[in-house]
């Protein structure tokens, strides 16, 4: 490769991680600040869960509620 084009290349990657970089910053910054509100069911829904699923479920259920 010629230098001029392994220098675009390297800009280019560079430009593209500095822009994940910002992506992933600005989304921390976005969920640490946002408050959620919510709403309850009128009628609870029942499911109907697997042996395996109810598991899961009891395992997460600080992020379901």
């Amino acid at each position: 490769m010629h230098t001029k084009q392994v220098h675009y290349l390297l800009c280019g990657f560079l430009h593209f991680f500095q822009h994940a970089a910002d992506e992933k910053y600005n989304f921390e910054r976005l969920c640490q600040s946002t408050i959620l509100n919510q709403q309850p069911l009128l009628r609870p829904l029942r499911l109907e869960l697997s042996p395996e699923e109810e598991v899961v479920a009891s395992m997460n259920m600080d992020i379901i509620r």
